[in-house]
């Protein structure tokens, strides 16, 4: 089932000379390649962020109602049922559940798609559409801030291309570099106020600690801190299957886990190795049957893999590492190439570019939305869950930021 919302609410206020849209990113099931470069100093590049934008007379835009509480669809999968790490994902049909939650929009000045969402809490939130442009949200007012490295050949933020980490002092922003052949991964701290240049760096994985101010980058088998200086790193395999697909956690500068696997043919199958940092090295830990995509770490100590379980696009699954054995998340059939954002124990979302869910690990719920399509997610501290992308508007899609709220954990 999914729910169709009401047309008379729309935001309006398309600018009338938009810029020429950011190069988009490809598709979410054509992984870009990574670029295999020598680890070398931050790459300065002039990228320079403009003054505010101005924003209406009182900053606001106008003329907009918000829309009232909606009745909200959930799809569930049996509280008892768990898959153990080598089985296959649920394909059963998931019943459906009525539940009342308040959906409610953000009016934008924007019709295009918003692809990065972050923030520090209800006053702090920053939103980057398919443009690169940044507008910040503090609560009551909605403000343009420019355009993000408007010198540099940065994707637009549009399947997954573009993730931003929103801190008190800084923006950590890690994008594609287009280069003209392929698309380098590069990772950018921008301090806040926002300066005139940004310094890109190569990075085939980063992380941004939730503890602390750390920020790591692995490029090759080079580990790096904030500042470019190396990292003890875990003895990582390179051989024939170099570049293996990583994935990277980071808590704080103390506490860190690390995966990297692949899909060789020879194998029929995929196999993660896992590292744990605790300060002192890295420890092995369980290996997993998953090629992986991203780590997450709840505040139960469980480990979160979202990865591969073959070569086939569409192959996605999670499991979770819990006192030292592997299961599977019961996930829907549906389930395609996805990104995953993680509050507590209780409540993991994820999401392709249609589906939203979220789970404890062991039931799965389907969240329907008005969404066309869903690019990015962010989670406010203790409030609404941030949704963004772009929804149906006649034969067009326009950019749209729904706040989610009263779905139970």
């Amino acid at each position: 089932m999914k729910w169709i919302h009401p047309r008379g609410f729309w935001l309006g206020l398309a600018a009338a000379c938009a810029p020429a849209p950011a190069p988009r990113a490809p598709a979410a099931a054509a992984t870009p390649a990574v670029a295999t470069v020598a680890p070398s100093p931050p790459l300065a590049s002039a990228c320079v962020l403009p003054a505010a934008v101005p924003a209406p007379p009182d900053g606001v835009y106008p003329g907009l109602d918000p829309l009232p509480p909606l009745s909200v669809v959930l799809q569930y999968t049996d509280p008892a049922h768990r898959i153990p790490a080598s089985g296959k994902p649920d394909v059963r049909p998931l019943p459906e559940a009525p539940l009342s939650a308040e959906l409610s929009p953000l009016p934008l000045p924007t019709r295009r798609t918003i692809g990065a969402i972050g923030g520090t809490g209800p006053e702090d939130v920053w939103l980057v559409d398919e443009n690169r442009q940044l507008f910040w949200y503090d609560g009551s007012v909605l403000r343009a801030r420019g355009e993000l490295c408007p010198k540099d050949g940065l994707y637009g933020p549009t399947h997954g291309s573009l993730s931003l980490v929103v801190r008190e002092r800084e923006l950590v922003l890690r994008g594609l570099l287009f280069t003209g052949t392929t698309p380098d991964p590069v990772v950018a701290v921008l301090p806040r106020p926002l300066t005139a240049r940004c310094e890109l760096r190569h990075a085939e994985t980063f992380a941004a600690a939730t503890e602390d101010n750390a920020v790591w980058t692995l490029d090759g088998d080079q580990l790096l801190g904030r500042s470019g200086a190396p990292l003890p790193v875990p003895q990582i395999g390179m051989a024939e299957d170099s570049p293996r697909p990583t994935a990277l956690w980071l808590g704080s500068s103390r506490h860190a886990w690390l995966a990297r696997g692949a899909c060789p043919l020879r194998a029929g199958g995929c196999y993660s190795a896992l590292w744990e940092y605790r300060g002192l090295g890295w420890l092995p830990r369980a290996p997993v049957d998953l090629a992986p995509v991203q780590l997450w770490v709840d505040d139960r100590d469980r480990v979160w893999l979202l990865g591969h379980d073959s070569d086939r696009t569409g192959s996605t699954a999670i499991a979770v590492l819990a006192n030292g054995a592997w299961t599977r998340a019961a996930l829907p059939s549906s389930f395609g190439e996805v990104r995953l954002v993680g509050r507590s124990a209780s409540e993991v979302w994820f999401f392709d570019d249609r589906h939203l869910f979220v789970s404890d690990g062991a039931v799965t719920r389907e969240v329907s939305t008005p969404l066309e399509r869903i690019e990015s997610l962010w989670l406010e501290p203790g409030g609404p869950v941030w949704i963004g992308g772009s929804e149906r508007d006649g034969d067009e899609e326009r950019g749209a930021v729904y706040r989610l709220t009263g779905v139970p954990q």
